[in-house]
């Protein structure tokens, strides 16, 4: 038999959860009658190729970095106000860069074949997901606590971007330690789907029994970057992966997602990490988004860990 006590907790429960239906739904016409935002038309050409098409016209000279980077930095600056998918910009140290790599393909002494070989993705903008290290930029994974954390090196895989010559423009806004549904969080607010300003763009989905470990913290954690693409602010990004954090974002902003296999990808400089680094390898990696598909390999290719090419037989058919 049910003592009173428990039957007084049922009773309790039960109108609270009627009561948050009552309320819910309300809310949620509400929502729905919201009229949302429209992201500008794209007026800028260079904004419609690949990050692919950008490489070989820029080391061809038949367009400059730095122009490449100005247009970005204008559709940002244009966009950004209305889908809030920005946590932090670097633009003014990226047109330095770009200015340096027109200065390496107009003075130097490599071929275009060369430039490609070495520098695949030189003077190409590149977006990267809140949660990994970019030197000089805050290292926040959206918690108050952490605002003034500044990262001192790149992540190991911004570094072989970078290596391969593509610029870092901005971070990219995240969900508190990346474990929400929605896209947002204390310091930078709450980042919209670009096709639909009144929808989310997805978000990051844990459990608090997994966060010891954080088995299951990541589920979408790379949804704004897709907000960005899908704007047009970005060409291709860095995000993360355990249970569909680079590819459901992708289906709900209409871009392109990729989860490798684990262990392809380094994960040095992404925060959350775990301390169970057997289950963190097993099920966590990094890895490409593009609003073009034939970028997914060009950028994987770029940022995968030397000794996983061979195993992973990129460059065969």
């Amino acid at each position: 038999e049910m003592s009173a006590g428990t039957t007084t907790m049922r009773v309790v429960l039960w109108l609270i959860i009627k009561t948050i239906n009552i309320l819910w739904v309300p809310a949620y016409l509400m929502k729905l009658l919201k009229k949302s935002n429209v992201c500008p038309p794209i007026q800028d050409k260079i904004l419609l190729l690949s990050a692919t098409e950008l490489a070989d016209k820029i080391r061809k000279q038949e367009i400059t970095s730095e122009r490449v980077i100005r247009s970005y930095i204008a559709r940002i600056q244009e966009v950004n106000p209305v889908i809030n998918a920005v946590i932090e910009d670097r633009f003014v140290q990226a047109i330095e860069d770009a200015k340096y790599a027109d200065k390496i393909i107009t003075f130097g002494s490599l071929s275009v074949q060369e430039l490609k070989e070495k520098h695949p993705l030189l003077g190409v903008p590149i977006t990267v997901k809140g949660s990994i290290e970019v030197e000089g930029m805050k290292s926040t994974s959206g918690m108050v606590c952490r605002a003034n954390v500044e990262a001192t090196k790149d992540a190991v895989a911004v570094k072989h971007a970078r290596d391969a010559g593509a610029i870092p423009m901005l971070t990219s806004n995240i969900p508190e330690l990346c474990m929400n549904w929605e896209s947002s969080n204390k310091l930078r607010g709450t980042t919209k789907n670009p096709h639909c300003t009144t929808k989310t763009p997805g978000g990051s989905s844990g459990g608090g029994g997994a966060i010891p470990t954080f088995h299951i913290t990541f589920f979408f954690c790379f949804f704004l970057q897709a907000s960005l693409l899908a704007s047009a602010c970005s060409v291709i990004g860095i995000g993360s992966d355990i249970a569909g954090s680079l590819r459901l974002p992708a289906h709900f902003c209409g871009v392109w997602g990729h989860k490798p296999s684990p262990g392809a990808i380094s994960y040095v400089g992404h925060y959350p990490s775990c301390t169970n680094h057997e289950v963190w390898e097993a099920s966590f990696t990094l890895g490409p988004m593009a609003r073009y598909a034939t970028d997914l390999k060009f950028l994987l290719g770029i940022i995968i860990e030397p000794k996983m090419k061979d195993v992973l037989k990129l460059n065969e058919p």
